[in-house]
């Protein structure tokens, strides 16, 4: 709920990147429940907020590909992984703990069915995309 105020308020006063920690603490909060279903409207509306206000979303590419793991879509995850990955090294931000955490879960779970191969091939595939791509692969828009 809390959150959820942030966000509304962030996006009421023009001031979305201070919406960003709020979707950085729900969306993984969603999935940690099992809310998989919320985790992902929250991050299309997410989405949304944050590209119009700051051009860019790439904040939630993790929590996205942690939603494919999630879901079961192990070869989107490993993808998205890459996506995110190229995303923070391209725009030369660091990872911070939650997102660390949310992408050594999603390898991790990546591990347990897939080769290092397939998932380094994977990855290396999502690197290849945009952000805009690696939304439009999980069906976000």
């Amino acid at each position: 709920v809390l959150c959820r105020e942030a966000i509304r308020t962030a996006a009421a006063v023009g001031r979305p990147a201070t919406a960003v920690h709020a979707y950085g603490n729900m969306v993984p909060a969603l999935l940690e429940r099992g809310e998989l279903d919320q985790a992902e409207v929250a991050i299309r509306a997410g989405r949304a907020l944050l590209v119009r206000g700051l051009g860019t979303a790439f904040v939630l590419l993790f929590p996205l590909a942690l939603l494919a793991q999630r879901r079961n879509l192990l070869e989107l995850a490993a993808r998205l992984v890459g996506c995110a990955d190229r995303a923070y090294f391209d725009g030369g931000r660091h990872l911070h703990p939650p997102e660390q955490r949310m992408r050594e879960s999603v390898l991790a779970a990546l591990r347990a069915s897939l080769s290092d191969d397939a998932i380094a091939a994977l990855q290396a595939e999502g690197a290849r995309w945009s952000e805009d791509e690696g939304f439009a692969s999980a069906g976000i828009r």
